[in-house]
């Protein structure tokens, strides 16, 4: 096969032209970045498998088998210094007792008689109150939602989040209600309540920065 020498000169031209184009060129390599669910900036945790710890352990606050147990009217509060702003989280079950009965968080516990509780009941309900000075006053009815999974045995994460006097409360990650209370803004206690006639149990609690 015959090729022309007048096509070997174009093409070796065309080359050359070619060669001399990439070579003023710089091809940039990016990288797009996905930023993920920022991760809590945790105060404390505790899985509640074991009293490692050091809760208060008595008749009516027990490791056992799935957590921390509560038999009674009780506030277990947790082994950590006394927090302001923060995100309550836990996960409770009722295994024993009528379902109508509330049961979750309390926080802001600045001193003896005086704190606020967020509460579920097996029944699917909620309810927010404050103590103080001993005195019960409720704050946002005992009512349903369906965020709230029923029955004994059945478990369900809560979580309320305190910022100055502003409240906001969840269950199973679906906000449930919100408040607006000054009674109770300084550093506090939190803790883990129960009632009269049943058993719950708690696990995987934590505190985190809001």
């Amino acid at each position: 096969m015959h090729i022309s020498t007048r096509w070997l000169r174009v093409g070796a031209l065309f080359a050359s032209l070619s060669l001399a184009v990439l070579a003023g060129c710089s091809i940039t390599s990016t990288k797009t970045v996905i930023n993920g669910t920022p991760q809590p900036s945790y105060i404390f945790q505790d899985a509640l498998s074991s009293n490692a710890n050091n809760w208060n352990t008595d008749s009516s606050c027990t490791f056992g088998t799935g957590g921390y147990h509560i038999k009674a009217s009780f506030i277990c509060f947790a082994p950590t210094d006394k927090v302001t702003d923060a995100v309550g989280t836990v996960t409770v079950k009722q295994i024993s007792g009528p379902t109508d009965t509330s049961f979750g968080l309390v926080f802001r516990h600045p001193s003896t008689g005086n704190y606020y509780a967020f509460e579920i009941s097996a029944g699917g309900k909620w309810q927010f109150y404050k103590v103080a000075n001993k005195q019960n006053t409720t704050l946002a009815p005992l009512q349903a939602n369906t965020a709230i999974k029923t029955g004994l045995n059945v478990s369900n994460t809560i979580q309320v989040k305190c910022v100055a006097q502003n409240y906001t409360f969840l269950v199973n990650g679906t906000q449930v209600g919100q408040f607006s209370d000054s009674s109770f803004t300084s550093a506090g206690d939190w803790g883990l309540d129960g009632a009269d006639g049943l058993e719950v149990v708690y696990s995987n609690f934590s505190l985190a920065k809001p």
